[in-house]
C-alpha cells in the first residue's frame, strides 16, 4: 500500500498523488510492516516508481509526485535530484513537488524542486531563512499546469501566518532568483508570486 498512489476526485477531475522518499531506508514498508515508499533516487528513479507514475497517468486526469529527496538546508537541488525530476516528468508526472531541504527552491517547468516548509520547529538559519516559506496554489487541467501562485509566509515556531513587509520582500527576491536560475519568469500580482504556463 505504501507504493500505491492516493486518488482524489473533485467534481469529476481525478488527481493521483504518489509520495516517495529517498531516506531513511530503515522506515521502508515491507509485507509485514507499515512504513514509507522508499526509493533510492541517487542512481536514477527505480523502475517501480516510473511504472506507478505511468499507470496513474493512464487512470487519472493528473498525477502529482511528491518526493522527499536531497539534503536538508540546501538552497538549490543537487544533480541527482534534477535527473530524477526529469525522469518523473518524462514518465507522466503532471507536477513534481519535492521537499526535504526545509527551504524553498526554484521551479523548472512542472518541477517544484523543493516547496520548503509550511510549519517550522527547527532552529532558524539566518542566511537560508527557513522561517520564511511559500504556500503554492496550482491551477491545472488534463494537459498540465495553467498557473502557479505562491503566497509568502512567515513560519514562527509551529505557527504559520502571511509574511509582511521586509519578510515578504526577502521571499520575493529569493524566489525570483531561484526560479531565474531555471529560466522561469515570476511576476507579482496582488502580493502573490505567479508563474503562468498557459493562458
Amino acid at each position: 500500500m505504501a507504493r500505491a498512489p492516493a486518488v482524489l476526485d473533485a467534481e469529476g477531475f481525478r488527481l493521483a498523488i504518489l509520495g516517495v522518499t529517498d531516506h531513511p531506508e530503515e522506515f521502508a514498508a515491507s509485507p509485514n510492516r507499515p512504513g514509507v515508499a522508499f526509493a533510492d533516487l541517487r542512481d536514477g528513479v527505480p523502475p517501480w516508481v516510473l511504472a506507478t507514475v505511468e499507470r496513474a497517468r493512464a487512470e487519472a486526469d493528473a498525477v502529482l509526485v511528491s518526493p522527499q529527496w536531497g539534503p536538508n538546508m540546501s538552497p538549490e537541488p543537487e544533480g541527482h535530484v534534477r535527473v530524477a525530476a526529469d525522469e518523473l516528468a518524462a514518465a507522466g508526472a503532471t507536477i513534481v513537488a519535492g521537499h526535504s531541504a526545509h527551504v524553498f527552491q526554484g521551479i523548472s517547468g512542472r518541477i517544484l524542486f523543493d516547496v520548503g516548509d509550511f510549519l517550522d520547529d527547527y532552529a532558524v538559519d539566518p542566511v537560508l531563512r527557513n522561517d520564511l516559506g511559500l504556500l503554492f496554489l496550482i491551477t491545472l487541467d488534463e494537459e498540465g499546469p495553467l498557473r502557479l501562485q505562491a503566497v509568502p509566509l512567515a513560519l514562527d515556531h509551529c505557527f504559520t501566518r502571511l509574511a509582511t513587509e521586509d519578510d515578504a520582500a526577502w521571499i520575493r527576491r529569493r524566489f525570483r532568483s531561484a526560479c531565474r536560475a531555471f529560466g522561469t519568469e515570476v511576476v507579482e500580482e496582488g502580493g502573490r508570486l505567479v508563474v503562468t504556463y498557459r493562458s
